[in-house]
């Protein structure tokens, strides 16, 4: 998120071709390889046979270009700890988008730009905003990688953080493996690679738990997209049957009229019966109900609070119609995040309101804070078969620090904030 100028707020968390048909294609290059050769032009002559799926096909054959097909284009998966892990997954998304038209970064060919722009307007909505964003992230990840900037924490390598703020191994840090399950972060495409984006912090601290979903980019292009709108189907599908325990719980951290904290949901799940909440003298049925415990799925939003409350609104639908349920932080984290003396865990976007200049980051840790406190690790980790370090710090203390390292990385390599 940037440091300069704007007083925008910090985001606010919360928790979202195909086949080409081959026709004529002696006339099609004909018409294409002359000079007037525009999808206009190629919709006249064509005619029925015209898609945009045959246009990005004779487009890239006239100009010899290597990818002759949209097919979405897929890449060995990298191990979650390579610093590459989430900024590859990034990159497929872009190429899989811009595959709708091969010539995207031709920049300097204004034939080619006007017959990209007659293209793009047969293209849908949703197609028309994921190619739009793809290039966008085309360029930037260039400049990224061109840089060899760290594609870990997005910093120079001088001012690399990746050393101070290590990923958390969930296999010996016990608070979080039994508590959550995923935690999806709905990334707007403008923080991606930004050195003062705080979302990356989740990403890099708990690499195997987060998916990054960058928003604008459809599920048919990007697979994290796709996972997000099944886990809030099945959450979708849990809401029709109460006890319907082979679902999981979905949750967006977003502090909305409908939000209720994580103890609220807890003590409505589990009917009072959680460890801490239960007058039982042989806890037989504490144990049952821990025993029947679903891991959450978080879902969190990394942009600006215009972008955040955006988001929410096109990706995450309205609880009365079956959306995940929403939550909020506890009253008390609330008022760490007021507190004027700490700012520990504030970002460097400036905001006339205090505790908006919280990061993603803070209040995801604030809520895993929460979380654990609502839920006493220790009789969690005696149900979980899991093997688990029980001496372990609880992974909210383990990565406080994480913010106040990047901000200082990033006052090295940017200089200080704009007042």
């Amino acid at each position: 998120m940037r440091n300069h100028s704007k007083k925008r707020g910090t985001c606010c968390t919360i928790l979202w071709l195909t086949t080409t048909t081959s026709f004529y294609d002696g006339e099609a290059l004909s018409i294409i390889n002359s000079q007037k050769a525009s999808p206009k032009r190629w919709r006249q002559r064509l005619g029925r046979h015209f898609t945009p799926h045959t246009a990005t096909r004779f487009h890239s054959t006239a100009l010899g270009s290597s990818s002759s097909s949209s097919t979405a284009t897929t890449t060995p998966p990298l191990d979650c700890l390579d610093p590459d892990f989430f900024l590859q997954q990034v990159e497929t998304s872009v190429r899989n988008a811009l595959s709708q038209f091969p010539d995207h970064d031709t920049q300097n060919d204004s034939n080619i730009q006007a017959a990209q722009k007659e293209f793009l307007l047969t293209l849908d909505g949703p197609q028309r905003e994921s190619f739009g964003v793809a290039q966008n992230l085309h360029q930037r990840l260039s400049g990224l990688r061109k840089n060899n900037d760290c594609p870990r924490c997005w910093m120079q390598r001088a001012h690399c953080i990746c050393q101070d703020c290590p990923p958390i191994s969930t296999s010996t840090s016990a608070p979080l493996l039994p508590q959550l399950d995923r935690i999806f972060v709905i990334m707007h495409h403008k923080e991606i690679a930004m050195k003062v984006d705080t979302a990356k912090l989740i990403l890099g601290a708990f690499p195997d738990k987060c998916r990054l979903v960058v928003a604008g980019i459809g599920p048919e292009y990007q697979a994290s997209m796709k996972e997000l709108y099944e886990a809030m189907e099945l959450k979708s599908s849990a809401n029709d049957g109460d006890d319907n325990d082979d679902n999981k719980n979905c949750l967006v951290l977003f502090p909305d009229e409908n939000a209720k904290s994580i103890q609220e949901i807890l003590v409505q799940d589990y009917h009072g019966q959680l460890p801490n909440m239960s007058n039982d003298d042989d806890g037989s049925e504490v144990n049952e109900k821990m025993e029947n415990y679903q891991p959450y799925d978080l879902i969190v939003l990394d942009g600006t609070w215009a972008q955040a409350r955006k988001i929410h609104t096109k990706y995450i639908a309205p609880m009365e119609q079956g959306g995940p349920r929403r939550v909020q932080l506890s009253e008390s984290a609330v008022e760490t995040l007021q507190g004027a003396n700490d700012q520990s865990g504030h970002q460097l976007r400036r905001h006339t309101v205090a505790w908006r200049q919280v990061g993603t980051y803070e209040a995801t840790r604030l809520f895993l804070k929460d979380l654990e406190q609502a839920l006493p690790r220790d009789d969690l980790l005696l149900s979980s078969s899991s093997e688990l370090n029980l001496s372990a710090e609880p992974v909210w203390k383990q990565i406080a620090k994480y913010q106040s390292i990047s901000n200082e990385a990033a006052r090295r390599e940017m200089g200080p904030p704009r007042e």
